[in-house]
C-alpha cells in the first residue's frame, strides 16, 4: 500500500502571493475577480484534492496493469491458457474495472 499522505498544511497561513503561485503550479488559472484570501484558499484546496485523486487513480491503474501482466506471464510459463483465451481473443471494449483501458480479454 502507498504511504499515508502527509498531514494537511494550513493553507490559510500562506500569503496571497504564495497562494496564487501554488494555484498556478497546480495548473489552475487564478481568476482576476477573486479578492478574498479565503477564496484563493478554497481554490487551492480543490486543486490539491483533484491532484491527489488523479494520482491515486493513476497508481491504482498501474497496479492493475502490473497484476494483469504478471498473471499473463504466469499463465504463459505454466502452459495454461489465460482466462478468456488470451491475446488471440483480444477485443476492444470497456474494461470491467473502469480503469480507463479499452482492451480486455474474453
Amino acid at each position: 500500500p502507498p504511504p499515508p499522505p502527509p498531514p494537511p498544511e494550513d493553507l490559510s497561513t500562506l500569503s496571497v502571493k504564495e497562494l496564487k503561485a501554488r494555484i498556478k503550479e497546480a495548473g489552475v488559472p487564478v481568476p482576476s475577480t477573486i479578492v478574498e484570501k479565503r477564496d484563493l484558499v478554497n481554490i487551492l484546496r480543490k486543486a490539491l484534492a483533484r491532484k491527489a485523486t488523479e494520482a491515486s487513480q493513476t497508481q491504482q491503474a498501474e497496479a492493475r496493469r502490473q497484476r494483469a501482466a504478471q498473471s499473463a506471464q504466469t499463465s504463459q510459463q505454466s502452459g495454461r491458457p489465460s482466462k478468456g483465451g488470451g491475446p488471440q481473443d483480444q477485443t476492444l471494449r470497456p474494461c470491467r474495472y473502469r480503469c480507463g483501458f479499452a482492451v480486455t480479454w474474453g
